[in-house]
C-alpha cells in the first residue's frame, strides 16, 4: 500500500532497521496520531515537545537541601531521595493526623465557645429585661 508523500522535501535518507515489535508499535502510534506514513510518524515524534522534568529534577532551596543532607548524615535515610521521601511521608502523616484528630477537637471547642457566648448573651438580655421591670 502506497502512502501519500509529505509536503516537505526530505534532504536526508535515514535507514533504520526495526524489530517486528518496534514496527508494530510505530504503526500503532502512527494510526493513533493520524500520521499518513511511518516517515511522518517519525517526524512527528521528533517534533514533539520534550516531556516536563520529573519530580526528582525539581530544584530545592539550599536550606531544604542542607536539611535533607543532614537527615542522610544522621543515618535516617540512605540518600537525598530517601530523605525527601521520609520528610514527605512524615509530613503527610502529620497532616492526616491533623485532619483526623485535631481539627474535630478544634471545631468542638469553637462550637462550645459559640454556645457559651450565645448563653451569656441570652442571660444578659434576660437580666436586662428583669432589671427594667
Amino acid at each position: 500500500m502506497r502512502t501519500p508523500r509529505s509536503e516537505s522535501r526530505a534532504s536526508r535518507f535515514l535507514g533504520v532497521r526495526l524489530t517486528d515489535e518496534e514496527s508494530d508499535r510505530l504503526d500503532e502510534w502512527r494510526t493513533a496520531h493520524g500520521n499518513a506514513s511511518r516517515s511522518e510518524a517519525v517526524r512527528a515524534l521528533l517534533r514533539a515537545p520534550e516531556p516536563s522534568p520529573s519530580p526528582s529534577a525539581v530544584e530545592l532551596p539550599v536550606s531544604l537541601r542542607a536539611k535533607l543532607e543532614e537527615i542522610v548524615e544522621d543515618g535516617w535515610a540512605t540518600s537525598a531521595d530517601g530523605a525527601l521521601t521520609l520528610v514527605l511521608t512524615l509530613g503527610l502523616g502529620e497532616l492526616e493526623q491533623l485532619h483526623a484528630e485535631r481539627l474535630p477537637a478544634l471545631r468542638k471547642r469553637a462550637r462550645d465557645h459559640s454556645d457559651r457566648t450565645r448563653q451569656r448573651r441570652r442571660a444578659d438580655r434576660e437580666g436586662g429585661d428583669l432589671l427594667e421591670r
